[in-house]
């Protein structure tokens, strides 16, 4: 999700009022939820779509080795893992701006690593990113 199709979401959210808020009112909050959103499309997307798009195996195994350095010097995947402590969703119980946004990641990391024998999020590892990409998923079809 690009700064364009937030800025999008956040124009309907606005405009329109009369369904659940995809953003929390608090000021504060709504900036954090900004944060999160940026942090995921930032941080864990291009990782991810570098190995979806890669042909060839020198190119996807230079991207695997790539994506998965990045995510462990950076610990992505583990502040986003404790960012859920005690929340269904990223901005509680309710699906937001930043579940939303890492939807994306929810969707394809999961076949993504799958697909080139990287077991990487795993229960055992990220219990809670597993259960809100379950969530994700589940909800929001």
């Amino acid at each position: 999700m690009d700064d364009q199709e937030v800025k999008l979401l956040e124009y309907i959210d606005e405009t329109w009022k009369s369904g659940p808020s995809i953003l929390p009112e608090d000021p504060h909050a709504r900036a954090t939820a900004r944060f999160w959103a940026r942090f995921i499309d930032d941080k864990c997307y291009p990782a991810i779509w570098r190995i979806k798009k890669t042909q060839g195996k020198d190119e996807r195994e230079k991207a695997i080795e790539e994506a998965t350095e990045n995510l462990k010097t950076l610990e992505n995947l583990k502040t986003l893992e404790n960012e859920l402590k005690g929340k269904k969703f990223f901005g509680g119980d309710e699906i937001g701006l930043v579940d939303i946004a890492g939807n994306f990641v929810a969707l394809w990391l999961g076949v993504t690593l799958e697909l080139v024998g990287i077991q990487l999020l795993t229960k055992e590892t990220f219990p809670r990113l597993c259960e809100w990409v379950d969530d994700c998923l589940y909800t929001v079809a």
